[in-house]
């Protein structure tokens, strides 16, 4: 040691030097001992060796903390005089050179060996090492025949800073030798790998030169050689390893050693196979924290929510925390493994700075599609179809939210028109789809504190579909003080979907103890050294992954002959502040000034970045910046994104590279971008935002016409994919550049701003833009194009005059004004329609316009519509019909298109209301299938609105709902305008007629639309709203309202519409507030001077003069003047066109009587108004019926009847929640208040309600009582049939007391008992069999006559009936049906699904409804036996012949059992004595059931008899002495026979056979009686069999007979539910099959189906029977066990699959299982959190290594 350091310093003292081994130009290999025990002494003799010892400790250090096995340990790093040396792990053996001497490896140890190599590489290059010189030589195979790989002399963190070629040339990737300029990383050393594995199969070389230059040209260029052409014997799986190694392109090659790894073992498990290599593309994951620590909770948090998303329980996370605190990789955990289910995950980051639109979401899309563009043709083509379906007709739509979307799901281009809202629907929707065709997505966004508008608005759009979806939203975001607002922000936008948070803290001493336990991975420390690293690191995740590098980095870790030291002294040198940024900024000091100056620029450019690029705006060569790079992935602060690119693996990075820098720096860096950019692309879309951006944030004095131009680019752009927001501020920047400038910019510009700023809701500057391009615009088409622009612009901001005033001055530029006169205005009208029709009627130039014509009809055809809107807004309908009749011509030139669509539809309305509704229905039917042909969305929703709104404005839409059902299936794809047009239309259609709840829900669809900037839209809808809040009597919201629709009218005056609004509001509220004084004379005063006509007015808007005769009514009894009331009356009767304005106008009529003394008059009045009104549902009418009918009653002196009526109209005044209408009733009639109003109703008011205090009150039930009561009054009417009207009875009871059954009995007077007359389900099916309710309550209440309620199983049990436990009856009500004093029945409901279902309120309504009940039976039973008396005598047995059968047959569910029921009740009809069912088994007869002494089951009949042949109806023949026995003797010796084909779902099934030993010959009415119950027979026998197998489907998996996951929970629970109350013990048990997708990928999804079946049948057989198990899904398993021994059950099922190989198709194949267990705690809530904990033992069991079981 003396002769080589001179002094030997500390333990080198104690080595001896038994040889040199080696001696490079820069290092000097010794074979070395100490104690007994062989070394390797390393020792860098290099002139500036000793500047590099920091990096000797650092690099020590990382391959010391890999921990390979078969990497050479390190025992000691140190310095001495001679320079920096390395005391290492002597391998003994030779060089694997040596062997190749000998010659080529047989393929099995090759491919053991490349294992052998490949492992420790791919160690290596997770903690950011490059060897660079793999070769034979520094391979050493030891005498056990392992591989080792050594010399990591040359060996770089990444990258070097030079441009020597490292290692030797023979084996060095293009890349190392500078041929590819791409950054030298792990790949490098694959390839070498590939190089060394060729040599090893054959012997020899790949690539063979005389001099350096061929040989590195060879390695870049030539193709590579097949190992097979020199030995053909090799396998094709080995011959694709060894090329995919040896790729050109990175790219191409295996991206990590672990993928190499994973095909090496395939191989070996199978050298025989053929296998797909390379499937697994994932690059090096770098080395630190593979598992999640601290956060076991949350992720069970996550998981809980996930599992109930996926069951179509969607909705929202919120994952919140600081900087650092594993937020993404806390989700990560989740998306793992929901990804490993084979479900859905997308992942979108927000960037502060990113100026794409939709970035997050548009990322999510583009990486999901990109793993589809690479999957086989087959399943690409699948993923394709489920896109398509995913998009559905918001294709077109999304073709510019991802150019491979578009690809995939080719769609029509639909132009770009104003199509924000339709965009934003169409991502949503098309989101909301993908979880549908997965049937379970996770969409992840991350950073939501920087979340952009569009992609805001799209979350908000997804909100009102996510509950009913299987999507869940997670969402994560810093919650620190700068990040609360955006926080906030979301929370509000995903409203009630969002209904879990998880915050996470800063992990606690123990957890974070853990953490740098992982993170130092083989570098063992003591405990204490472990607990001061956490506690000076802190317990941010990040922070700590920071500390625990700079620890690497400053070299404080070294090896220590078996152990590590860590430097204490530098510790305290290693100052930290707390900040993780401090942290970032040392180790990126520690890679240069360059490498800093490169990373700055490359933060200034966004988060991802191309290598090219920064190279330029530094001026460094791009390889000097490749290896920089490279070197910076080493030190994980970016990594590798494609074959140029990058990206900051955290956002902390890059703030802390960005931080504190000068804001003119900053500048000069932007303007550098953009400049580079500009030069490298410029005309690349990916790079027109981003150059803009770069633009607008650099140096804008110094090219102000490069910012104007990038910023017109940008703004296009953005508008052209439906950005306006973004496009407005591109182009504001744009502008302020130009006129810094002093440039001028084109018409084009100004429009295209104008059009933003339209768009984006800014109209006065839209104005202003678009007048300036209109004063820099000479062409007159497109001057036209600039006056539409204006035009809707002033429709938009609600100033139809001016819009008007626009179209008129854009049709004057194109040469076809309209004239200012009456007459002309006429005439050419007259003559635009006659060519229209001319042209259209004879196809003469229909379509052929072409060119600059085109252009000018299609701006015409656009300008009509804007003006039939502006016109529509100022009432003025007769010049809207003569500008729509105009547009015929232009719109028939153009041909089918979009102009062409949109007028025919607004031809159709003009046609409604000039009640041609055929006419109308041909010009809706030929613009539906227009625009259906376009397959553009937005119009289909147009045309369909266009239709409901015809229908509504001819007044036939109150039951046709046309309009309804247009905005509801459409409702995605409307212009907001239209759609809260409609929407206030319905809402006020629905409140005129008193269906208050209606109206409010549609109120609440409306307004949930309005978002920031729409208050012109809102306009309508907050009429609505306070006419609503007036009725439910909410004063203040009322009058909120009203002064917003004041406050928006002092803004926009010119808005007749608006204002009749505002008038109706206001009426309304006075009426129902009862203010009919001095306020109310001064409306109406005010209304009249507006001169308006009602014929002008929407049909909703006459609601006007409804509440103003109500009004006028009501002054009359307090002593008004009847001649006002009179007149009112009178208007409204002449304006009266629909039936609730008609009903409205007879209740006033009847009301005018009664003022006049006429009250026989008014109740003859009334006397039709209900039956009228019944499929109307009119409760405002009803109620104000009811109480002028309470009025004249009590005039004639009939109290009882007066009563009645006011109790009517005081119910329906609950029913629909109006509280002032309540009081007045009972204020008037001084009826008490009814039972639901006397306590704290909810009935919102701003006054206090009257004591005493209240339950709530359920107001839909109410309702429902008033339609059962029409429905049973209507059905009365019309149905005779005592069963038919029995089911509607029934029917109507079931839906509003919210029972599961109900039965009718009738009173049998000569049998003294109740029989079934009919059953009803909840469904509204027939119960076909009566059974299963409580006899003995149905039998009390038919002799006590009273009703009785049953709230609980108990109380029955104490009524004397124990069937009510029998069946899990939980609540009963019965009631009795009396007539003229006479018990004539029962009515009786039940449910089992909870207790107290009915109540004490309930007996009363049933009881109305039975006694209507009991009438109508009465009527329609006398009805029927006037009619055909005789007839009911004749059929009288048949028909009870009849049911008793089907009652038979009814009565079971069990196919066999039914079938034999059948051939009993056939024989005992038809006198016969045997029967038989015989099938059709091909061409041949079988007998399939029997009946008495027949033929043998399975006998069959060779050939179909000829006595059977052509039966299309029942057969009879006689069988006379001496004949052969029939059909083969099937039915024995039989007289007679009887013979029915047998038919299921209308095909041929079997025939069915009777006979009869007997002479007696069947009569005709016995064998049609015998067909009819055969065929009812069979009708009940494929019922039965249809139950039996969605029984078996509803609970069983069909691949594996094992419960499904829903009956397995429903099992589970049942256990769960039965142990805990006894504290037995139990435990849940995860399955997971190791490796599945490998057997899926290698032997197809046949055999995988296979292996799934075996280890089913494996689990179930080593399964106890209480143990309940089910597939959980996919692969996985659960079981749940009451066994106290749980973890030997989960032992012994680990055993019982991973044992024996499992025998398939492909052969044998060993499976083995990961088995996870968790037992029963007090704090598991439910069944759920027990799997989930279960769960995280299987996803511990699958991390630590597979094929084991780990307990929770």
């Amino acid at each position: 040691m003396t002769a080589i350091f001179g002094t030997a310093p500390g333990s080198l003292s104690d080595l001896e030097v038994i040889s040199e081994l080696g001696r490079g130009a820069e290092t000097v290999v010794y074979r070395v001992r100490r104690h007994g025990g062989d070394y390797t002494l390393k020792v860098l003799t290099a002139p500036d060796a000793v500047k590099a010892y920091p990096a000797v400790r650092r690099e020590a250090a990382l391959l010391g903390h890999v921990g390979h096995p078969l990497l050479p340990r390190i025992f000691e790093v140190g310095l001495s005089t001679a320079g920096p040396y390395l005391i290492l792990e002597y391998i003994d053996g030779f060089p694997l050179s040596e062997l190749l001497r000998r010659g080529p490896l047989d393929e099995t140890s090759a491919v053991r060996l490349a294992m052998d190599v490949a492992g420790p590489l791919a160690a290596a290059h997770r903690a950011g090492l490059v060897h660079r010189d793999v070769k034979p030589d520094n391979v050493i195979v030891e005498p056990a025949g392992t591989g080792r790989l050594i010399d990591f002399g040359l060996a770089a963190r990444g990258g070097v800073h030079d441009e020597r070629v490292a290692g030797t040339l023979l084996y060095c990737a293009p890349e190392q030798t500078g041929m590819l300029k791409r950054p030298v990383d792990g790949r490098s050393d694959l390839y070498a790998l590939g190089v060394l594995l060729y040599e090893c199969l054959t012997g020899r070389l790949p690539y063979r030169a005389k001099d350096a230059g061929e040989l590195i040209r060879l390695h870049a260029t030539a193709p590579i050689p097949d190992v097979r052409e020199l030995s053909p014997r090799l396998s094709p799986t080995i011959a694709g390893i060894v090329a995919t190694l040896m790729a050109k392109d990175p790219d191409d090659r295996y991206q990590s050693g672990e993928s190499l790894l994973g095909d090496l073992d395939r191989l070996a498990d199978d050298p025989a196979a053929t296998l797909i290599v390379a499937t697994d593309q994932r690059g090096v994951q770098p080395m630190g924290t593979q598992r999640l620590i601290g956060r076991d909770e949350e992720v069970i948090t996550l998981a809980h929510r996930w599992l109930r998303a996926r069951d179509g329980n969607g909705g929202a996370v919120i994952v919140e925390g600081p900087a650092g605190a594993g937020k993404t990789r806390l989700v990560r955990e989740l998306t793992d493994a929901v990804d490993s289910d084979g479900d859905l995950t997308l992942y979108g980051k927000c960037v502060p700075d990113d100026p794409v639109p939709l970035a997050p979401l548009r990322g999510a899309v583009e990486r999901f599609l990109r793993t589809v563009g690479k999957l086989p043709p087959a399943e690409r083509e699948r993923a394709a179809e489920r896109l398509r379906r995913a998009a559905g007709r918001g294709g077109p739509l999304l073709r510019t939210l991802s150019p491979l979307l578009a690809d995939l799901v080719p769609a029509p281009d639909i132009g770009e028109l104003n199509r924000h809202e339709q965009f934003v629907t169409a991502v949503a929707s098309f989101l909301i789809g993908l979880a549908d065709e997965f049937q379970g997505t996770v969409l992840h966004i991350d950073d939501i504190q920087w979340l952009d508008d569009s992609t805001r608005r799209v979350l908000q759009r997804v909100t009102s579909r996510l509950t009913g979806t299987p999507l869940l939203v997670i969402a994560t975001s810093r919650d620190d003080g700068d990040n609360v607002a955006a926080l906030d922000r979301f929370g509000s936008d995903m409203d009630a979907t969002l209904d879990t948070r998880v915050q996470l803290r800063p992990l606690d001493r123990q957890a974070t103890m853990e953490l740098v336990a992982e993170l130092l991975g083989a570098a063992q420390l003591p405990g204490e050294h472990i607990e001061e690293l956490a506690v000076r690191a802190g317990g941010n995740p990040f922070t700590v992954g920071e500390y625990v590098r700079a620890v690497f980095d400053a070299g404080l870790l070294t090896p220590s002959w078996g152990g590590w030291q860590l430097d204490q002294a530098g510790l305290d040198r290693l100052e930290v502040t707390g900040d993780a940024i401090d942290l970032v900024l040392k180790r990126i000091d520690g890679l240069g000034a360059d490498s800093r100056r490169l990373l700055v620029a490359a933060a200034a450019g966004g988060r991802s970045f191309p290598t090219d690029l920064v190279a330029a705006v530094c001026d460094i060569d791009p390889r000097w910046a490749r290896s920089m790079l490279a070197e910076a992935e080493s030190r994980r602060l970016v990594t590798a994104t494609g074959s140029n690119g990058y990206r900051f693996l955290h956002d902390r990075i890059r703030e802390a590279l960005l931080v504190g820098l000068d804001a003119d720096v900053m500048r000069q860096l932007h303007q550098r971008i953009a400049e580079v950019l500009e030069a490298a692309a410029p005309d690349d879309p990916r790079y027109v935002y981003a150059i803009a951006r770069h633009y607008a944030l650099g140096e804008k004095d110094r090219h102000p016409k490069r910012v104007y131009l990038s910023g017109y680019a940008a703004g296009r752009l953005a508008l052209s994919e439906h950005a306006p927001a973004q496009a407005r501020e591109f182009l504001e920047v744009a502008a302020a550049a130009a006129a810094g400038a002093g440039v001028t910019p084109q018409a084009s510009f100004q429009l295209a701003l104008g059009v933003a700023c339209a768009r984006s809701g800014r109209f006065v500057e839209a104005l202003r833009h678009l007048d300036d391009a209109l004063r820099g615009e000479s062409d007159k088409l497109r001057r036209a194009e600039i006056r539409a622009q204006i035009a809707m612009v002033h429709n938009s901001s609600w100033n139809p005059d001016r819009a008007f005033d626009a179209v008129r001055r854009g049709l004057a530029e194109l040469g076809a004004p309209l004239p200012r006169g009456k007459a002309g205005l006429i005439l050419t009208t007259l003559w635009s329609v006659l060519l229209g029709l001319l042209v259209g009627r004879t196809k003469l130039g229909f379509g052929t316009a072409r060119g600059r014509d085109r252009d000018r009809y299609r701006q015409q055809a656009v300008l009509f519509d804007i003006a039939t809107l502006a016109l529509s807004m100022r009432m003025r309908r007769a010049m809207r019909a003569t500008l729509s009749l105009r547009a015929l011509y232009p719109i028939n030139r153009l041909g089918p298109g979009r102009e062409y669509a949109q007028h025919m539809a607004g031809l159709g309305v003009i046609a409604d209301v000039a009640r041609r509704p055929r006419l109308a229905a041909f010009l809706f039917d030929r613009a539906t299938a227009v625009a259906a042909d376009l397959g553009d969305p937005q119009l289909v929703a147009y045309v369909a609105w266009k239709r409901g709104a015809g229908s509504h404005l001819a007044g036939r839409d109150d039951e046709a709902n046309i309009w309804n059902r247009a905005l509801i299936e459409h409702e995605r794809w409307f212009e907001l305008g239209d759609y809260l047009t409609g929407v206030s239309t319905v809402a006020m259609k629905y409140f005129k007629r008193g269906c208050t709840a209606e109206a409010e829900v549609w109120y609440k669809r409306g307004r949930a639309h309005l978002g920031p900037g729409a208050e012109a839209e809102g306009a309508a809808i907050s009429a609505v709203g306070a006419v609503i809040a007036a009725q439910r009597g909410r004063r203040d919201e009322a009058e909120e309202k009203i002064e917003a629709l004041r406050r928006f009218l002092r803004a926009n005056p010119d808005n007749p519409m608006q204002l009749i609004n505002l008038y109706g509001a206001r009426m309304v509220a006075l009426v129902e507030r009862g203010e009919l004084g001095e306020p109310f004379e001064q409306l109406t005063t005010e209304f009249a001077t507006l001169g308006l006509k009602p014929a002008a007015m929407v049909p909703e808007q006459r609601v006007y003069y409804v509440y103003e005769a109500l009004g006028r009514l009501a002054q009359c009894r307090e002593g008004g003047n009847i001649v006002a009331a009179e007149r009112v009356v009178d208007a409204l009767g002449r304006m009266a066109d629909t039936k609730p304005l008609r009903a409205f106008h007879l209740v006033a009529r009847a009301d005018l009587q009664l003022l006049r003394a006429r009250p026989a008059e008014a109740v003859r009045i009334l006397s039709g108004i209900d039956a009228a009104l019944v499929p109307l549902e009119a409760p405002l009418v009803a109620y104000e019926a009811a109480r002028v009918r309470a009025r004249a009653f009590e005039t004639l002196d009939q109290p009882g009847p007066a009563t009645q009526q006011a109790k009517l109209a005081q119910m329906i005044a609950v029913e629909q929640q109006w509280p002032q209408r309540i009081h007045w009733i009972t204020d008037e009639f001084r009826i008490s208040q009814h039972t639901s109003t006397q306590h704290s109703s909810p009935l919102s008011t701003d006054e206090p309600p009257p004591p005493p205090a209240a339950p709530p009150l359920d107001a839909d039930r109410f309702q429902r009582r008033l339609e059962a009561l029409q429905q049973v009054s209507l059905a009365s009417a019309t149905v005779l049939h005592p069963r038919g009207l029995a089911r509607v009875a029934l029917d109507e009871t079931l839906r509003i007391l919210g029972a599961e059954r109900a039965y009718l009995f009738l009173f049998d007077r000569e049998l003294d008992k109740l029989t079934p007359l009919v059953g009803r389900d909840a469904r509204g099916n027939d119960i076909v069999e009566l059974t299963g309710y409580s006899s003995t309550l149905v039998e009390r209440v038919r002799r006590s006559g009273e009703a009785l309620v049953m709230t609980g199983s108990e109380e029955g049990v104490a009524l004397g009936s124990h069937s009510v436990e029998v069946h899990g009856l939980r609540s009963i009500l019965i009631a009795p049906l009396h007539l003229n004093g006479r018990l004539r029945g029962v009515v009786y409901l039940d449910s089992r699904v909870a207790k107290g279902v009915f109540t004490g309120d309930d007996v009363d309504i049933l009881k109305a409804i039975t006694n209507h009940i009991a009438v109508s039976l009465e009527t329609a039973r006398a009805a029927q036996l006037e009619v055909a008396v005789q007839t009911a005598r004749r059929q009288r047995d048949v028909a009870e012949t009849l049911r008793a059968a089907m009652a038979d047959q009814n009565s079971s569910l069990d196919p066999d059992d039914v079938m034999h029921r059948l051939l009993a009740s056939l024989a005992r009809t038809l006198g016969g004595d045997r029967a038989a069912l015989l099938t059709f088994d091909q061409d041949h007869l079988l007998v399939a059931a029997t009946h008495g002494p027949a033929a043998p089951l399975g006998t069959r009949l060779r050939t179909l008899p000829a006595d059977l042949r052509g039966l299309a109806g029942p057969r009879v023949r006689s069988v006379f002495p001496g004949d052969r026995p029939p059909f083969d003797g099937i039915l024995g010796a039989t007289r007679c026979w009887w013979a029915h084909r047998a038919d299921q779902r209308g095909a041929p099934y079997g025939i069915l056979l009777v006979g009869a030993s007997d002479e007696g010959v069947m009569t005709e009415a016995q064998v049609q009686m015998a067909a009819a119950i055969a065929d009812q027979g069979m009708t009940a026998y494929e019922n039965a069999r249809l139950f039996s197998q969605v029984r078996k489907m509803a609970t069983t998996d069909g691949l594996t007979g094992l419960f499904n996951r829903n009956h397995f929970f429903a099992e589970a629970d049942r256990l769960l539910l039965a142990a805990r109350p006894r504290h037995e013990p139990i435990a849940a048990i995860m399955v997971d099959i190791d490796h599945f997708k490998r057997i899926n990928d290698t032997y197809g999804h046949p055999v995988g189906d296979e292996v799934i079946r075996t280890v089913a049948g494996r689990l179930r057989d080593a399964l106890a029977d209480g143990d309940v198990v089910g597939r959980y899904g996919g692969e996985e398993f659960a079981v749940v066990t009451p066994s106290a021994l749980a973890l030997d059950l989960a032992d012994r099922l680990h055993q019982a699959v991973s044992g024996p190989p499992i025998p398939t198709e492909a052969g044998d194949l060993p499976v083995t299982i990961s088995v996870g267990l968790a037992h029963l705690h007090d704090t598991d809530t439910d069944l759920r959190q027990l799997l989930a904990r279960a769960d995280s033992a299987l996803y511990q069991a699958k991390h630590t290594g597979r094929n084991r079981v780990c307990v929770a």
